[in-house]
């Protein structure tokens, strides 16, 4: 006898994960082509950046962290224009002020967009897990255009939980 009260998921929770990373790839390419976010896609969009928060990072190696499969090596990059020469010097300037000032901010940022970027691209491939991350900082002139970039790179795995 089936209860109607029951609210299980007949899918295991890798199945559903998978459900909604498919279900919102979709959506994504929807929207490139300009098609408008209806509620339930927005519902969609959220459940699955709740389950990419959920993909562990760490440049750890840990006898504990058992790993099951090593899917593959993933980047993941940001960049900021660096409008003159005041913003790049701002942080070397004024030491004392720590976080407070333009670059520090902007440098968090990069390390928060790249590592989030990791996280996405590992939850894509169905990886649970990303070891070995690596953060590289970097600088680009083209002419008169300045950038920086933050590129963060590790190794998709599944691990046991």
């Amino acid at each position: 006898m089936h209860n109607k009260d029951d609210t299980t998921s007949p899918l295991t929770p890798d199945e559903n994960r998978q459900t909604i990373a498919k279900m919102a790839a979709t959506i994504d390419r929807e929207v490139a082509e300009g098609v408008p976010l209806s509620p339930v896609d927005e519902r969609i969009l959220a459940m699955r950046e709740r389950l990419i928060e959920d993909v562990m990072l760490t440049t750890e190696t840990d006898p504990k962290l058992r790993i099951t499969k090593r899917i593959e090596i993933l980047t993941a990059q940001s960049v900021f224009n660096i409008t003159n020469f005041k913003d790049l010097t701002a942080g070397a300037l004024k030491p004392l002020k720590g976080s407070s000032n333009k670059l520090d901010k902007q440098l968090e940022e990069l390390r928060a967009e790249s590592l989030r970027g990791l996280r996405r691209k590992a939850f894509d491939v169905g990886a649970n897990a990303v070891v070995g991350v690596h953060l590289d900082l970097s600088t680009i002139s083209i002419g008169q255009i300045s950038m920086m970039m933050m590129m963060a790179s590790g190794t998709s795995v599944l691990i046991e939980e």
